[in-house]
């Protein structure tokens, strides 16, 4: 299995250089000895043909699942936060994007909405950038980072916030929108790598290397009821597509089909 290739992405500021490159041979090697390679999206399953060799015919696309997340979500929902807010759910480091949606929710204050900003994510690496940027940030005593969130505080947490934004630069799949749908928060999401295909029609999807981009659609979800309410139903039913029963089932499919009888793979043939 494997869930993305970011990893193959040298002098990215993603993770050190030195450990992409190891990651990247360890996973050469797997390829070539696999007969079958289990992707969460086309998006990676694309990127496993294409940059680490794989044969299509090898690759099975195996999507995850976000029910988890609504398993012990009361019938009478949560009810309205004391204050409204903005959410991020994610590990805080430099592909996640949190600069400029630090950006984006400046603009916001600036405008006059009165939500805070809670980022919920434990520190990952590099996290000391965005660190000091909240540091310096006018909107610091707006913004709320909750590094240690136990995982039964986030239902809770998705439910009552008035708009869930995930601007991150690149993801394999991208659980937590479709997390934040299950629970009836509008999502505003990147355009970019998985995340078109995983949330489908039911977020807004922004550039996310223009702050000033993140902010309009964010700022639009606040100030338009009727769009919330329309994310908020597309979202519910985006979400009931991914379960983790679905996920288990087609992950036994492609094990068996390992085990069928080798069979010739045509030969790639590549065009000009």
């Amino acid at each position: 299995t494997i869930f993305d290739c970011i990893f193959m992405l040298k002098g990215s500021g993603y993770l050190d250089d030195a450990v992409g490159e190891r990651m990247t041979a360890a996973a050469r090697e797997q390829v070539k000895r696999a007969k079958r390679i289990l992707v969460p999206s086309q998006y990676v399953g694309a990127e496993v043909v294409m940059a680490l060799g794989a044969h299509p015919a090898r690759v099975a696309v195996v999507e995850l699942g976000c029910d988890h997340i609504v398993r012990n979500f009361p019938p009478e929902g949560f009810g309205k936060a004391r204050e409204p807010y903005v959410l991020t759910v994610s590990r805080v480091d430099p592909r996640k994007n949190h600069l400029r949606m630090l950006e984006a929710f400046e603009m916001l204050v600036k405008e006059g909405l009165p939500h805070r900003w809670i980022v919920a994510g434990p520190r990952g690496y590099q996290h000391e950038i965005f660190e000091r940027a909240l540091a310096e940030s006018p909107a610091r005593s707006r913004v709320e980072w909750r590094v240690d969130v136990p995982e039964s505080e986030l239902p809770k947490l998705y439910a009552q916030a008035d708009c869930f934004v995930f601007a991150s630069l690149n993801e394999g799949f991208g659980l937590p929108p479709l997390e934040a749908m299950a629970c009836g928060a509008p999502v505003v999401s990147s355009c970019v790598t998985s995340l078109p295909e995983v949330c489908g029609d039911a977020a807004l999807l922004v550039e996310p290397t223009e702050s000033e981009r993140i902010f309009e659609a964010v700022r639009r979800v606040l100030v338009e009821p009727d769009l919330a309410t329309e994310l908020r139903s597309r979202g519910s039913k985006q979400a009931r597509k991914f379960t983790w029963r679905e996920c288990a089932k087609h992950t036994l499919l492609a094990y068996k089909k390992s085990l069928d009888a080798e069979v010739e793979e045509p030969k790639l043939r590549r065009s000009l």
